[in-house]
């Protein structure tokens, strides 16, 4: 009996710092819940996941909700707080401020766009535009002022 305890709090220490993984909504605290639903109240089924990981000495943890809401793929990361940390989800061309719309017009004409992604960080925004051409693909970031920050080939 004995081993068989002992067998299982090792595993269960194993488990506890990097605990990962799908989580039902019912075991989801409610402040999280109620943030995310008071800031997107039409949001489709919500697969909500979780993620413990050791950092610098303390446990971080992080809920990952992703749903479907009026045709677009929303994926966001809440603190256990309740605090919307990072929003990330598909936009149309037209949805984008045109000083990104001109700059990519101009710098990149012969490129079809295949999908565009607006990421949200506290009050940082910023666009990445998923590309085409007859070379290949190509990933570009933009500023929600026009500047290009990256561009991954």
């Amino acid at each position: 009996m004995n081993k068989l305890f002992v067998y299982g709090m090792v595993s269960m220490l194993a488990v506890l710092p990097g605990m990962s993984g799908d989580i039902a909504e019912d075991e989801v605290p409610s402040v999280v819940s109620s943030s995310l639903k008071s800031a997107y109240a039409n949001t489709g089924p919500i697969d909500w996941n979780y993620k413990r990981v050791k950092r610098y000495k303390r446990f971080k943890q992080t809920y990952y909700a992703s749903f479907q809401m009026e045709g677009h793929q929303y994926d966001i990361q809440l603190t256990p707080r309740g605090k919307i940390i990072y929003v990330c989800h598909d936009i149309d061309f037209s949805d984008l401020p045109l000083v990104v719309q001109k700059t990519l017009v101009k710098r990149y004409p012969q490129k079809q766009i295949q999908k565009i992604l607006k990421i949200t960080e506290g009050s940082n925004v910023r666009y990445q535009i998923q590309t085409v051409n007859g070379q290949g693909t190509c990933k570009l970031t933009v500023s929600v002022n026009g500047k290009m920050v990256c561009i991954d080939d």
